[in-house]
């Protein structure tokens, strides 16, 4: 069984296709390798083994010509990388493809369809965050960091964290009293810390990409 890759998407582009992407996404397909035959339930489908697609209902308000950004979450197998993009060494693209003409990867969709598209993940098995951003077709960012889970139920305060002598110096330093507190105010009871700190920054990040 697969690890399970947690993502969020912001996509920009035309209503139209906007609507294409969600579409193609959320596909079903079956591949028969033995005689290099495929189904697809649209056009094209992207990726392989994406499990699930949400919060695409904003599309309803969206007009066909209309520019707009939307952004929509879900889980897929293993990482982005491996379902998504035409990666050398496990990617199921590069598996597939001579069997199935209907996939396209992450990059052709952005290509295909001039959308701009930035993507995060988190996979908590292996703990890894990615960050990847295309524009209309064009990689701009592709990264992978190492990230940990520090369980905020374990401490009564944010002082008691913070004097925590097992935690490492930079891991305190980058949790805020605030975010401390704001991660308890929403009932969540872990904060996730890496690197590039991808999930706290990127609402900063995304408002700068797409709106330059």
């Amino acid at each position: 069984m697969a690890n399970i890759c947690e993502y969020t998407m912001r996509i920009r582009g035309k209503g139209k296709d906007l609507q294409k992407f969600v579409a193609y996404l959320s596909a079903d397909y079956s591949i028969s390798h033995d005689d290099k035959k495929a189904w697809c339930s649209s056009e094209h489908h992207i990726g392989y083994r994406v499990f699930d697609v949400w919060g695409s209902e904003e599309l309803l308000f969206i007009e066909n010509e209309q520019e707009a950004t939307i952004e929509i979450y879900g889980d897929c197998a293993w990482s982005l990388v491996t379902c998504l993009m035409d990666d050398e060494v496990s990617g199921y693209l590069k598996q597939n493809r001579e069997s199935d003409p209907y996939v396209w990867s992450l990059k052709e969709a952005s290509a295909n369809l001039n959308l701009d598209i930035e993507a995060y993940s988190r996979e908590c098995g292996m703990e890894f965050a990615e960050h990847i951003f295309y524009k209309s077709g064009a990689i701009i960012i592709d990264e992978c960091v190492d990230y940990m889970e520090v369980c905020i139920e374990d401490y009564e305060t944010y002082e008691d964290f913070l004097n925590d002598s097992e935690l490492d110096e930079e891991i305190k330093k980058s949790i805020s009293k605030t975010r401390f507190d704001e991660t308890r105010h929403h009932g969540s009871d872990y904060v996730f810390i890496c690197e590039y700190d991808f999930y706290h920054l990127k609402w900063r990040l995304d408002d700068v990409r797409f709106h330059s």
